[in-house]
């Protein structure tokens, strides 16, 4: 016998699945696909960066998460420290989850050191997501 607990921030019902990309300090301004696009109608449930070894630019070190139109859609410069190591999951993108997307989508992180110096670093960015019909 089970229950059905309801969830008001939840546009629909579907099988949750994840996306991850590994960012390496070598991806230096270049936008890394987590995964092939998503199709319209799915719901971006969460999303966890995760700093494993720390990033080394002599300027700043930004990651941005998000889609070619809106490169930080998901999370902003601001949102992850790639100076230390840990896992970030609080994030102020344009569309912080949960959201359910408009259009298809390929999700894309992208870092950046400000002088294009570093000699170090790697994070795992993952994203949560329902797929489902509209």
């Amino acid at each position: 016998m089970g229950y059905m607990i309801q969830e008001p921030n939840i546009l629909a019902r579907g099988n949750v699945e994840c996306m991850r990309a590994r960012i390496f300090y070598t991806d230096d301004g270049t936008a890394v696909d987590l995964a092939p696009p998503l199709p319209v109608g799915t719901q971006i449930i969460g999303m966890s960066v995760k700093v494993t070894e720390l990033f080394d630019d002599t300027g700043t070190d930004l990651l941005e998460v998000g889609w070619a139109a809106d490169p930080n859609a998901l999370a902003k410069t601001a949102d992850v420290d790639m100076t230390t190591t840990g896992t970030y999951s609080a994030f102020t993108g344009d569309n912080a989850a949960p959201f359910q997307i408009a259009s298809a989508r390929t999700i894309q992180a992208l870092y950046n050191g400000s002088n294009s110096d570093a000699t170090t670093g790697i994070a795992d960015v993952t994203i949560w997501f329902a797929p489902m019909s509209v």
